[in-house]
């Protein structure tokens, strides 16, 4: 829903130090520093905050994917979430997670107050 919140958890462990997580959208690293609604939380989460929608301007919207990377050993990406905004009756967000272990797509409705997690592992 319009100006509502998102919360998109990205969970990274590794015995070798802490990974240094980055967010893409659309296959695109995010640009945090600059982006007022859109920060990476201490934990690695991504909170979007105030979500924009309109008939002809979406910017929230779109895949979503975690990137976990210990430095001079490598990194791995989480299998895409996809973001949308649905009408009013329905989810308010409704995200596609891929499990780590299945080839289909799990659909997962999403209500407005509530998060969904996907996790990233880096193993090494």
């Amino acid at each position: 829903m319009r100006g509502s919140n998102v919360l998109l958890n990205c969970i990274a462990e590794s015995d070798r130090g802490a990974p240094v997580i980055k967010w893409k959208k659309d296959a695109v690293f995010l640009n945090l520093a600059v982006d007022e609604r859109r920060q990476q939380l201490a934990n690695g989460s991504l909170l979007i905050q105030n979500i924009v929608h309109s008939r002809h301007h979406k910017p929230d919207e779109g895949v979503y994917q975690c990137e976990a990377s210990l430095e001079g050993i490598g990194a791995i990406i989480s299998r895409t979430a996809k973001v949308m905004v649905a009408a009013h009756g329905k989810p308010t967000w409704t995200r596609l997670c891929y499990a780590a272990l299945r080839s289909a797509a799990l659909p997962v409705a999403v209500y407005e107050g509530n998060v969904f997690s996907f996790g990233a592992g880096v193993v090494g």
